[in-house]
């Protein structure tokens, strides 16, 4: 199966119009879906011309009602930026209205600055994204759902709508080198996302480490 990945980078002039960015990526995704591509999948990016995607849940909305049949993948979701239970609902209406098409892709991020910019202590990462994948999967599969962590807490929530595809939508989990990631992957049975983009990444390496610990 073949997807694209999109960024949504700004690489001109602060005067160049952002608006071009965004509509040569919904074309791009009509033309993936006509070329029979299986998927397509954004990046969010903050305070970053890497990447002007902070919020992909609009934008992979405005795909879905742009096309009828391609997957609509979230590449990632960095959950320690988010609250998770606002996530897991709008995710969850994502899915509705694209009739079950959504990939939910997440991750604790890397980029410092990043944390700095929500004022997140970046040492916390690893603990807020488990906890909030935790919370979005109770939300999606149970009602009265209750949580209780050291940073995210919930008592007897239900929410509305609940996503179509079930038990939830496909969850990956976004990976780097470090074999922790790998086993925090392998020990919630998801498949793992990882990026190319770095002459030193050992892509290969990398899905043979999560191979192995698969098997083990």
């Amino acid at each position: 199966k073949f997807a694209l990945f999109l960024l949504g980078s700004w690489t001109e002039p602060d005067t160049a119009p952002q608006t071009r960015i965004f509509d040569e990526m919904m074309e791009q995704t009509e033309y993936a879906e006509k070329l029979g591509f299986d998927s397509v999948w954004v990046a969010e990016h903050h305070s970053s011309r890497y990447g002007i995607c902070p919020s992909l849940m609009p934008l992979l909305t405005h795909m879905a009602a742009r096309t009828k049949k391609i997957r609509i993948g979230a590449g990632v979701s960095v959950l320690p930026f988010h609250n998770p239970v606002f996530l897991a609902e709008e995710a969850a209406m994502l899915d509705v209205l694209s009739h079950g098409r959504l990939d939910f892709g997440v991750g604790r991020g890397s980029t410092d600055f990043e944390y700095g910019n929500f004022h997140i202590d970046m040492e916390s990462r690893d603990l807020r994204t488990q906890e909030a994948l935790d919370i979005i999967l109770g939300l999606w599969t149970q009602s009265k759902f209750s949580y209780s962590g050291e940073f995210y807490q919930v008592k007897d929530l239900t929410i509305a709508p609940l996503p179509v595809q079930k038990p939830h939508p496909p969850v990956y989990m976004a990976v780097s080198r470090a074999a922790a990631s790998v086993d925090v992957a392998v020990s919630r049975d998801l498949p793992i996302l990882t990026s190319f983009a770095t002459p030193e990444a050992d892509n290969l390496g990398l899905f043979s480490l999560y191979e192995e610990r698969c098997a083990a």
